[in-house]
């Protein structure tokens, strides 16, 4: 009977273990899925020049320090000086920083934004036909338990 019981408490273990793990699997997929979601809202809305709604979609602090038509005007001096005119975005997913001094030296970001609250890395990609263009860097952070973005830059795509 001992040998029975020890295979059934095994075996109850695995499955609940698991169980656990495909949960957890669940909530990352949903997680990354939300980070992509601001992302490609965030480009869509810059592509189709609707820059008073992407400044919404930043934190409050970077509201403060970009307005929406210095958003427009990074977004067209990138566009003017390649002569490309986006037709689509492509959103793709970094590296986070591993810490404080990383995020400041490697990735410039503010440091007045709490490390705590960053969530993801992201990029969304303006792009032509032939897939040249420019990019935005975003860090996705939760501001008040919402989804924002913290930091954006602009860059050529490496070709």
């Amino acid at each position: 009977m001992t040998n029975f019981m020890s295979k059934q408490t095994i075996y109850i273990f695995i499955v609940v273990t698991g169980l656990t793990a495909q949960l957890m699997s669940c909530r990352s997929q949903r997680a990354d899925k939300s980070y992509e979601d601001v992302t490609k809202r965030f480009g869509e809305m810059l592509l189709n020049g609707n820059f008073t709604s992407a400044h919404a979609m930043l934190t409050t602090h970077l509201q403060s320090r970009l307005s929406p038509d210095q958003l427009k005007q990074n977004y067209m001096e990138l566009q003017a000086k390649g002569s490309v005119i986006p037709e689509k975005i492509l959103s793709d997913f970094g590296d986070l920083p591993a810490d404080r001094n990383e995020a400041e030296e490697i990735y410039s970001i503010d440091p007045s934004i709490p490390f705590e609250s960053y969530k993801a890395w992201m990029f969304v990609n303006f792009v032509d036909e032939q897939e040249n263009g420019f990019e935005a860097r975003l860090l996705i952070v939760s501001e008040e338990g919402i989804l924002k973005i913290g930091h954006v830059e602009f860059d050529w795509l490496d070709s």
